[in-house]
């Protein structure tokens, strides 16, 4: 079994962030989005979370707001022609 931890920030007003529907790091409350994954895929996701030090969604998070996203959708496309 593998286990993530993630540590808790404190947040702008002394509460701890990540608490459900309370706009803490992005400035908008996370709502739910369920995933389909396979055991290698979760256990690969949650390992580089572990390795950067928070939490898989937050990896993802991150990754789906930076510009490596547009560079594999367009790297993934040209396989799909």
């Amino acid at each position: 079994m593998v286990v993530f931890s993630m540590p808790m920030q404190e947040s702008n007003n002394g509460g701890l962030s990540g608490r459900k529907g309370k706009p803490k790091i992005h400035g908008e409350a996370k709502g739910k989005f369920n995933i389909s994954l396979t055991p290698t895929a979760k256990n690969k996701l949650i390992e580089a979370a572990n390795e950067a030090g928070i939490s898989p969604s937050e990896l993802i998070e991150r990754w789906a707001k930076s510009p490596m996203l547009d560079q594999f959708v367009k790297l993934f496309s040209c396989f799909q022609k």
